[in-house]
């Protein structure tokens, strides 16, 4: 018999977010808007890689359509299948890039411990800094911005493994 292997995701999660910082940011604009927004006052100009685009599967505790009372077929629960827009932004001079995620789709959360937030931010340095002051007060400039916090990625929980691409 075989011995049996399995990946630890904690240890991938861990591996990843070392050098991270996560911020989020509630906006009132759709992403293309807000993207513009940034480039336009900030100069980071994001570019959508859809190939990376976070596909996550959602079970849906809805009818089936079948809805025959009394047998297995009443409730069966549905799978959807939910896209989530990945954005990059590669800092001059580096081979860090700063990564920007889209947090709601329909009714779903990306990190679903934050559904208030409609874009994360994975920042490559969290002493980051433009113009000498941290990304965060910049982004809090930004006139579609209503609100924009730091986020501890240890309080996220199983989420977090869908901004590892």
């Amino acid at each position: 018999m075989g011995k049996k292997h399995s990946l630890d995701n904690s240890l991938v999660a861990e591996d990843f977010f070392e050098d991270y910082l996560l911020i989020g940011v509630q906006a009132s604009v759709p992403t293309t808007i807000f993207c513009t927004e940034i480039k336009s006052k900030l100069g980071f100009n994001f570019k959508r890689e859809n190939c990376n685009d976070a596909k996550i599967t959602f079970i849906v505790d809805k009818k089936s359509g079948l809805g025959i009372p009394g047998t297995l077929f009443q409730n069966i629960p549905t799978e959807e299948q939910v896209c989530f827009g990945f954005y990059r932004y590669m800092i001059p001079f580096s081979m860090s890039p700063i990564l920007l995620y889209e947090n709601k789709q329909k009714e779903y959360a990306l990190i679903k411990e934050e559904k208030e937030m409609d874009f994360i931010f994975l920042i490559p340095d969290e002493n980051l800094e433009w113009q000498q002051k941290p990304f965060i007060y910049w982004l809090s400039q930004l006139s579609s911005v209503q609100n924009c916090s730091y986020l501890d990625i240890e309080t996220l929980g199983d989420s977090k493994m869908n901004l590892i691409l």
